[in-house]
């Protein structure tokens, strides 16, 4: 019997030793998972912000070389004639912007232009709920130490996601800008 009693204590003390092995090896796996979800998590939202940007700077290259090329083909004036200003439009891949007229002339400092004109606000809807914004500053450079020149500035704003020609006002709407200057 006592044989038998030192068994029955013994197997009494093991007693559990499964189940907090058990629970502590699922405890450990569900933390490898918790991590590794976040992981994951944390990765996607990361490569949907680098495909929006993405998108937003092609929106911007988009709309950059639809002004370049309406501009080359002699369609976009940035001169007025007798002080009227002209009424501007861009077309690009059958979507045409809103129309805005050159405004000026005037200085802009920051740019060392004088006898500016600009147009501001063009607004064309691209493809993949895409759009750009287009600016375009035209006027005499100068500065100390080179002659003056003609300059002509292109500034592009893409947006990812937009209703139209308007970028939607959201928290995941990303704009990315490009400049072009010619110079004469």
């Amino acid at each position: 019997m006592d044989k038998r009693k030192i068994q029955d204590s013994r197997f009494k003390i093991q007693e559990g030793y499964t189940l907090l092995f058990s629970v502590l090896t699922a405890s450990l796996v569900l933390g490898v998972a918790v991590f590794i979800l976040s992981v994951s998590t944390k990765q996607y939202q990361l490569s949907v912000a680098a495909r929006d940007s993405l998108f937003a700077l092609y929106a911007a290259d988009s709309g950059l070389e639809c002004a370049l090329a309406d501009y080359d083909a002699g369609t976009l004036s940035t001169s007025t004639s007798m002080g009227d200003p002209n009424t501007v439009f861009i077309n690009c891949n059958n979507s045409v912007s809103d129309s805005v007229t050159f405004t000026g002339p005037t200085t802009i400092t920051d740019l060392n232009l004088t006898n500016v004109y600009q147009a501001k606000d063009l607004k064309i809807a691209l493809p993949n709920d895409t759009c750009a914004d287009i600016s375009i500053v035209a006027g005499d450079g100068f500065d100390a130490v080179h002659a003056p020149k003609y300059k002509i500035f292109f500034d592009s704003l893409g947006y990812n996601y937009c209703t139209g020609a308007d970028p939607k006002v959201s928290t995941k709407t990303i704009e990315r800008g490009l400049r072009y200057v010619k110079i004469y």
